[in-house]
């Protein structure tokens, strides 16, 4: 079985496939909002940055594309088979067409990045404002007054406050940069989705080839090949 060629690569194919499934389940489950605060495994603005786009989309598609990945299974140990095949060819569509929308959603959400951000920091708890302050070095987002910056150990007073400066410009051009990573690599996973599903029709042929030169084989009284 693993001399065929086009198994190795559409099985390789397939293992990345999964790991963009892993990849969406992960960062969906580890940064969905929380209640009064955000809370995550890197710094305060990552986390924000994060908490923001559709996850609730990325753990859909990340179950999606595991279930898409069992509906190859039998198409890969039945050697013959093309119908589970054909299955998951249409579902791998499916799931490149939800990392699009995903991918599409973070795109136009970057071009309004300074007012998405002034008002998701304004709806945010003081302890969380506090640690952007921090991260960024600033005070409040358009101003030092809007909102009223908390005070930490960053913004002591309302003079340092107005010589730090507002948090619009840091923390927007840090959110700019990083959320053009972040679609950019859900732009991959579209690649990589449609690598998956021409490895699958190619599958699919190759079977269809092979099954037709069986009954011509069986036609001329050879067997089997």
């Amino acid at each position: 079985m693993f001399k065929n060629k086009t198994l190795l690569i559409f099985l390789g194919l397939e293992a990345q496939f999964i790991g963009t499934g892993a990849v969406l389940l992960i960062v969906g489950i580890l940064f969905q909002p929380k209640t009064g605060s955000q809370t995550g495994p890197l710094d305060p603005g990552t986390n924000l940055l994060l908490s923001t786009i559709p996850l609730t989309g990325a753990i859909a598609n990340a179950i999606l594309i595991f279930v898409t990945a069992l509906v190859a299974l039998p198409g890969i140990l039945l050697g013959k088979d093309r119908k589970f095949l054909r299955v998951h060819s249409w579902l791998v569509i499916v799931c490149g067409i939800l990392s699009l929308v995903v991918g599409l959603i973070i795109w136009f959400g970057t071009l309004q990045t300074r007012t998405t951000l002034g008002t998701i920091y304004a709806q945010q708890s003081p302890d969380m404002q506090m640690q952007i302050q921090e991260e960024f070095k600033c005070c409040g987002y358009s101003d030092f007054n809007t909102p009223p910056f908390v005070k930490d150990n960053v913004c002591t007073s309302n003079l340092i406050a107005a010589r730090l400066g507002p948090c619009q410009n840091a923390f927007s051009g840090y959110a700019n940069q990083f959320m053009d990573i972040v679609f950019t690599a859900v732009f991959g996973f579209v690649v990589v989705d449609a690598f998956v599903f021409l490895s699958t029709i190619t599958m699919i042929k190759k079977r269809e080839q092979n099954e037709r030169y069986l009954l011509i084989d069986q036609k001329h009284g050879h067997g089997g090949i």
